[in-house]
């Protein structure tokens, strides 16, 4: 019911905007099948046979919900690129930056919990492959989840991963 759901909602969705005040906020173009439906930015979330599951929204002040009901554990958004090395990361802001600065596949698994599940199907799916987990630094934050399960997802599969470094006192 929710992969229907979602499809009608995706059919009715129009390609997203570079205008868009949470692209423009974090620097980034639609890239994908990025799309938008009123305000909100709308991501299709797909399975490793290429099937709709789900969908997330992104509100302009950058508020992230999911399509009640819908498939998430597994699931992914991918920016398609050249051959070589693929990168998996959680949010699209963090793979769009990657997309553009590498010209790389991306798969964006949404949040750090799905990391490991979307790079265990990138390694049955790619054995040979390079991947990079490309994961959040959330050092203001207690056991630091992006970093932490970045590194359980490389480990699962024998990866790197590319982690940002702030200098002292830098937010964000």
């Amino acid at each position: 019911l929710a992969m229907e759901r979602a499809q009608k909602i995706l059919d009715r969705c129009t390609p997203a905007r570079a205008d868009h005040p949470y692209l423009v906020k974090k620097q980034v173009k639609p890239c994908g099948d990025l799309r938008a439906m009123k305000n909100l930015l709308v991501l299709p979330v797909m399975d490793e046979a290429g099937a709709l599951t789900s969908l997330q929204f992104i509100s302009p002040d950058g508020t992230k919900r999911f399509l009640s009901g819908g498939k998430m554990q597994g699931g992914f958004f991918l920016l398609k690129g050249q051959a070589g090395t693929l990168y998996v990361c959680e949010g699209y802001a963090t793979g769009a930056t990657i997309h553009e600065g590498t010209g790389r596949s991306v798969l964006c698994a949404f949040n750090a919990g799905n990391l490991k599940a979307v790079a265990k199907m990138a390694r049955r799916k790619y054995p040979r492959r390079e991947i990079i987990i490309a994961s959040d630094n959330d050092r203001e934050t207690e056991g630091n989840p992006g970093l932490t399960k970045g590194k359980e997802a490389a480990d699962a599969i024998k990866a790197n991963v590319l982690c940002p470094v702030f200098p002292d006192g830098a937010g964000g």
